[in-house]
């Protein structure tokens, strides 16, 4: 099946397996769409740059940079899920009234 090819560039090489299992398991295919999946390690501003400009259509890993720019009203990007994070801080949000997890 030929679909819509998105441009999928990842930061980090922990983030191919996520594209690699939707790919794989007939996700994308499913929904109509095609992968092309390349990397940019190393490289945030070129990927920002290349966003931008219209050459990918997402960037796998680079919220931190992303939350940034928002911050400084640079670019309306928009952080759309996460798969993992190595930092130390573990948040719960909740409705009022939960206080503990059981």
């Amino acid at each position: 099946m030929s679909g819509k090819k998105i441009r999928v560039f990842y930061r980090a090489a922990g983030h191919v397996p996520l594209w690699k299992v939707m790919e794989e398991c007939g996700f994308l295919e499913k929904h109509g769409l095609e992968m092309d999946l390349g990397s940019m390690e190393g490289k945030r501003q070129r990927a920002m740059e290349a966003l931008r400009a219209g050459e990918l259509d997402v960037i796998s890993g680079n919220h931190h940079n992303l939350y940034a720019r928002r911050a400084m009203d640079r670019d309306p990007f928009v952080h759309v899920a996460q798969t993992n994070n190595i930092w130390k801080e573990h948040w719960l949000v909740t409705k009022d009234g939960m206080k503990t997890v059981e």
